[in-house]
């Protein structure tokens, strides 16, 4: 990258990294460390056209996500699709989770020669949900 005087580091943290969860320490700290890190690379590769950013994705429609989701149906008697609805209406203000479509389009993005001046940044994509 730094012979071709460009480049494009993605890194993929967590809303987690940005805010606090209890019962979560080692999943929040790693999170932020990555958001750090991201910031350090980001810096130290700016002269060379190298542009470094954490996306930060919020409760995601992806495996991690659909585990929880199911445990809670199990226990409380309802259907997954149900579950999923609830959780998304209680906890993100958009209503839904963030599809993995809307994440994959926000790193291409971050790729472009147009976001060149996007750097050192956790971005949150989370349904407004750090927006509280």
């Amino acid at each position: 990258m730094k012979k071709k005087g460009w480049g494009r580091i993605v890194n993929m943290s967590s809303q987690m990294g940005l805010i606090a969860d209890p019962e979560k320490s080692a999943y929040c700290a790693s999170k932020a460390g990555l958001i750090g890190f991201s910031r350090v690379i980001a810096l130290e590769g700016a002269q060379y056209g190298i542009t470094c950013n954490a996306v930060c994705p919020g409760y995601a429609d992806a495996p991690l996500g659909h585990s929880l989701i199911a445990k809670d149906a199990a226990q409380r008697g309802i259907t997954f699709e149900q579950s999923k609805a609830e959780f998304a209406q209680q906890r993100i203000p958009t209503g839904h989770l963030v599809k993995i479509s809307e994440i994959a389009e926000l790193v291409a993005f971050l790729c472009l020669d147009s976001a060149a001046s996007i750097s050192g940044t956790p971005i949150p994509i989370d349904g407004a949900n750090m927006a509280r």
